[in-house]
């Protein structure tokens, strides 16, 4: 299914028709007849056969549209004075298939034609209906279109000047007689705009003058009243207006689309596609009915002969350009406004500001580009490095035993040297004060052990015994005894009882090393899975997305639209009207264009599957509907 419903109608009823022209044609290049006019319809069937032939294997484009109504305006030129040959039947066969391909190729393009219209027609018509949704679209709708609006109320306001104070009608030259000839005119509208400044500004000086009271209480009343009515004049007439001129384009869109979708309807169901090749007259009967789409100069055929059928296939051949360019006209003077019109504020402030921040981005581009290396790229790389590569590379090490990456707050041997220091010290010490051993105890070999198992397990008795006894003469004690070197073996066994407190909470911590790993490379790593989610969300919602997803809504309304239309052909025991089979038409072209924009690569094959069995004549609506509740059920998660 191509984007035209109707070229693809058109493609599936020419290969009978391309059958029975080559098979005609055969017989004439059979025959002994070589005479020049037999010749023409040949080369004309053949050319107008070569032209046909994209359109039968699908593969067009707007040129090839273009193409085909200039070069079959051309063929058909020939057949402005009548058939060539009639009374040859072969010769007369081929040139009402000739007919036959003109008539298909004319609805084929106005189709196109049409449909691209309405297409456009159908998005400014949205783009209206939500600038009348709110206020504030209204408003910037009015900041858009400032310029248009001030320019047109500008022209309207001197075209009412001129008409009421400016003799613009009359032709009397008022310039001087030194000005040249070719200013003249300029010079003289010149004038008199400067004789109706100084009129109307001496008629104001002559009503003060006369009475100026009078004068002064008017005005006074005139701005009093412009006071209390200022924010609803300033701020709601240009709204009020806006909102105006909006929903006149608007109504005015919609006209043409109705116009437009009932053209297409028209010819969806009266063009003959099934019965061309087996009935002969229902293209000549058919063209009258088609010449209504076109201007009235083409509306009065009644002649339903071969040879009056090419000639008003050719006229309408001629007036197709005039149908386009009236519908074009029509549409540009009610458009969206254009994006240079609808961005004229910030495009302004760039030309404004553009140049001046261009030469402060140049003269400082050293210093940006240390600031965003050191707080963009610095910083990122750093982050990733020690919050995201160590930690893990310390997990690692944990796992392999590695003892460069065990965690600890005190060094491995330090607890070890201190307690062999105070045994020391308590095994001098007590060398040195013998009498405050236990009695009993051996003297000899055994106080290097008894001093060693006693400090180990905490017992300082002798130092505490000769501690004791310096304290019953302490300053004596201090100048001559042993009470500063007591003091700094009980100072090192409180070093020593810190240690080993420290010790066992560097026993836990190391027990629970690879925890603290895992603890340690946690914050990173959500931090980094919620910037990813942050990221991932922002790309299926954010401003890149907005445009699928309004894509998406315009597909799901369209595709409502689509099965109320078959809804009502099911309810409706009356024939199909032409606006009702357009629109059936419209809807599919904009479900196929719009599936194609959202729809991943691999559902765009079934979804073309699905659009074709909508479109195709030989199913009824029932299954359609079936049809329709099938692509709901299938691509729902893909167009919500």
């Amino acid at each position: 299914m191509s984007i035209n419903l109707l070229a693809d109608r058109a493609a599936n009823s020419l290969a009978a028709l391309n059958e029975t022209g080559l098979e005609v044609l055969s017989r004439l290049e059979l025959s002994n007849s070589k005479s020049p006019k037999s010749l023409l319809v040949q080369e004309l069937f053949s050319e107008t056969y070569s032209l046909l032939k994209p359109l039968q294997d699908k593969t067009v484009s707007s040129r090839y549209y273009r193409q085909l109504h200039r070069k079959l305006t051309k063929i058909l030129g020939n057949f402005k004075d009548g058939l060539v040959e009639p009374q040859d039947s072969d010769l007369a066969q081929l040139q009402h298939l000739i007919s036959i391909y003109a008539t298909m190729a004319l609805v084929t393009v106005t189709s196109h034609i049409l449909l691209n219209n309405t297409l456009k027609i159908s998005d400014d018509i949205d783009y209206y209906d939500t600038v009348l949704s709110s206020n504030v679209n209204t408003c910037l709708y009015t900041i858009q279109t400032l310029p248009v609006t001030l320019k047109r109320g500008f022209d309207s306001l001197v075209n009412e000047a001129v008409r009421k104070h400016v003799n613009s009608s009359s032709t009397e030259n008022l310039a001087p007689s030194w000005v040249p000839q070719r200013l003249s005119p300029f010079c003289s509208n010149l004038i008199r705009w400067v004789r109706f400044l100084v009129d109307a500004t001496s008629q104001n000086l002559r009503r003060l003058l006369l009475s100026p009271t009078s004068f002064l209480v008017e005005k006074h009343r005139k701005t009093n009243s412009l006071v209390r009515n200022f924010v609803s004049t300033v701020v709601g007439f240009p709204i009020a207006y806006s909102k105006m001129d909006v929903k006149q384009k608007r109504d005015t869109l919609d006209q043409q689309k109705y116009e437009n979708v009932e053209k297409l309807g028209f010819l969806l169901k009266e063009m003959p596609y099934n019965f061309l090749a087996e009935q002969t007259d229902t293209v000549s009967s058919f063209i009258p009915k088609l010449a209504g789409l076109y201007l009235p100069s083409a509306s009065g055929i009644a002649d339903h002969t071969l040879d009056s059928s090419l000639r008003s296939l050719s006229l309408l051949f001629e007036t197709l350009p005039q149908l386009k360019k009236q519908l074009e006209s029509k549409y540009r003077e009610n458009q969206e406004p254009r994006t240079l019109l609808k961005y004229w504020l910030p495009i302004c402030a760039a030309l404004w500001y553009g140049p001046n921040l261009a030469y402060d981005l140049v003269s400082n581009r050293e210093a940006i580009v240390n600031w965003l290396k050191i707080n963009l790229v610095d910083t990122t790389v750093g982050f990733w490095n020690n919050w995201i590569v160590e930690p893990f590379n310390n997990i690692l090490r944990t796992i392999r035993h590695d003892e460069n990456s065990r965690i600890a707050i005190m060094s491995q041997k330090s607890l070890s040297s201190d307690l062999e220091s105070l045994e020391r010290m308590v095994l001098e010490y007590s060398l040195d004060n013998q009498a405050y051993i236990r009695q009993g105890e051996v003297m000899s070999e055994d106080v290097a052990e008894l001093v060693k198992r006693e400090v180990a397990q905490g017992n300082l008795e002798i130092v505490m015994k000769g501690y004791e006894n310096d304290l019953k003469s302490p300053l004596k004690s201090l100048i001559l005894g042993d009470m500063i070197r007591n003091l700094l073996i009980q100072i090192q066994k409180m070093k020593v009882d810190g240690a080993l407190a420290m010790s066992g909470i560097d026993k836990i911590i190391r027990s629970q090393e690879l925890v603290f790993g895992f603890v340690a490379a946690s914050p990173s790593c959500l931090i980094v899975w919620y910037m990813a989610k942050v990221v991932r969300s922002y790309l299926k919602t954010g401003y890149f997305i907005k445009f699928t997803r309004n894509t998406k809504i315009a597909l799901r309304r369209s595709l409502n639209n689509l099965e109320r239309l078959v809804d009502l052909e099911l309810t409706t025991s009356e024939s199909s009207t032409y606006f009702n089979e357009g629109l059936l038409l419209l809807e599919l072209v904009n479900l196929r264009k719009l599936g194609l924009q959202i729809l991943p690569v691999y559902a765009r094959q079934d979804w073309i599957r699905d659009l074709n069995d909508l479109s195709d004549q030989n199913y009824d609506y029932n299954f359609k509907l079936m049809t329709i509740s099938r692509i709901w059920n299938s691509y729902r998660t893909l167009i919500e």
